[in-house]
């Protein structure tokens, strides 16, 4: 699609407001193609090159043509059983196509979006009981997960061999009974690099995995997939008798929710579970040289530890 100069043009405006590539734009582009082969039967500069002599007309059913394309891309999308978020996301991308190029398009209709699933937060209880009623692996997974909050992708790439610039791999803190145990984590999903904390929950389950011989050989700690790991929380929720499904979003929660009432910053909370803070915040929270960085992985440290209290299960 982007050798069409109206794409590129969008694609990079995309990349500046990003800071980079994204994958919104792998997403609307394909709509974007959908449309121009399904509906307006044009390529994209075609496209424009329509809208900008459409909106010299003093006719207004001339003007709002594209709009009326974009209604039957709609009508298209709900005929062949696109939910509707995704009905929203595919005329987001078209409307974000248009502004790019200088020809935004006026209100277009769209089906009520689906409610988002609430996702039910565990207790510290909650989790004590689900790991009583966990296998060994299981249980490292929710003991490891609630104390640092890491997304599932980032929890299976988690290794012993992982380095910290102060600290060492995770295994030479282990070894030492170092408490908490830091990871310097590059997240998978969106490139940013974050500092987080194992504490002694969490520590506990890793020593409990290496005396029954658990680890795998390539020191990965969860050598499993994400299913695995989902069946596995779902079967030691109804052994525990929770009433509803763990998930590994839901543990992911409990980190956030649980330090933030705790009264930690919550740029910091945000930070430990690898989520951006922006440039601006990013900038001022976290200095960008290594000199600076290096006494806040001590600062952060303290901190966890003392308010480990308020995630701690076992």
């Amino acid at each position: 699609m982007e050798k069409y100069l109206s794409v590129a043009r969008w694609h990079d405006k995309l990349r500046v407001k990003s800071g980079g590539e994204t994958g919104t734009f792998r997403v609307w582009s394909h709509y974007l193609k959908m449309f121009c082969e399904k509906v307006a039967h044009k390529n994209p500069d075609e496209l424009i090159a329509e809208r900008k002599r459409h909106m010299k007309s003093d006719d207004e059913f001339v003007r709002r043509q594209h709009e009326e394309l974009v209604t039957k891309f709609v009508l298209y999308l709900q005929k062949n059983g696109a939910p509707p978020n995704t009905v929203k996301t595919a005329v987001a991308g078209i409307r974000s196509f248009y502004s790019a190029n200088y020809l935004p398009l006026m209100a277009v209709e769209t089906p009520r979006s689906i409610p988002v699933r609430r996702v039910r937060i565990p207790t510290p209880e909650d989790l004590r009981r689900a790991c009583e009623a966990a296998d060994p692996v299981a249980k490292a997974y929710i003991l490891c997960a609630k104390d640092c909050g890491m997304s599932i992708s980032d929890m299976l790439r988690i290794s012993l061999n992982w380095t910290s610039p102060l600290y060492g791999t995770v295994r030479q803190q282990l070894n030492k009974n170092m408490a908490p145990i830091h990871l310097y984590v590059v997240r998978e999903k969106t490139k940013v690099s974050f500092n987080t904390f194992l504490g002694p929950d969490a520590i506990q389950s890793l020593k409990e995995l290496e005396t029954l011989n658990l680890l795998s050989q390539d020191n990965v700690i969860f050598k499993c997939t994400g299913e695995t790991i989902r069946n596995m929380l779902e079967r030691a929720s109804v052994k525990a008798k929770l009433g509803y499904k763990l998930l590994p979003h839901s543990i992911r929660k409990f980190f956030s929710t649980y330090l933030k009432l705790a009264g930690v910053n919550e740029a910091l909370v945000e930070h430990w579970q690898g989520h951006s803070l922006g440039t601006v915040r990013g900038a001022y929270f976290f200095p960008q040289t290594e000199e600076a960085t290096l006494p806040r992985i001590k600062e952060m440290a303290k901190i966890y530890m003392e308010i480990y209290r308020a995630i701690k299960v076992l």
